[in-house]
């Protein structure tokens, strides 16, 4: 990067964060975690570290960041195929592959394979029902089968 550059970046201040709770949000993750409510959340805020807080606040915060986690994009590697990350286990906290918890995607190249296959496949063909016919002096009637036998004697 250039010198000018780097000049400014550093003259820049350092962003302030926007939540209070944001240095709390590991702490908080691991009470959730625990199965604690957030009422219990905030009165621990409250009376361990002096941050009062309503339990609508801690709310918002976990789900604002829960919905953050879920839009990054997935990392892929090289080849195609998502890395094996390692979580640990809710039940019993032994670490285990993400194929483990989950099904394995296909390779890019693979689903462009069957997109190709399935463009080769020859188109099926459809069965033409009689057309539409209005009569007046008759009520519109879904068509069925009873139906059509009847309107083919």
């Amino acid at each position: 990067m250039e010198d000018k550059f780097k000049e400014i970046l550093d003259g820049l201040p350092e962003k302030r964060q926007r939540s209070r709770l944001a240095p709390y949000r590991e702490f908080i993750d691991e009470l959730r975690r625990r199965g604690l409510t957030y009422r219990d959340i905030v009165r621990i805020l409250g009376e361990k570290c002096q941050l009062n807080v309503a339990s609508s606040t801690v709310i918002r915060f976990v789900h604002a960041r829960s919905q953050a986690n879920r839009k990054l994009p997935k990392i892929r590697t090289a080849q195609g195929a998502a890395p094996a990350e390692v979580s640990t286990s809710v039940t019993n906290g032994t670490k285990m592959d993400e194929t483990e918890t989950r099904q394995v995607r296909p390779s890019t190249d693979e689903i462009q394979q069957r997109i190709a296959a399935l463009k080769l496949r020859p188109a099926q063909a459809q069965t033409s029902s009689k057309p539409f016919r209005y009569d007046p002096s008759e009520p519109l009637r879904l068509p069925t089968k009873a139906v059509k036998n009847r309107s083919a004697e």
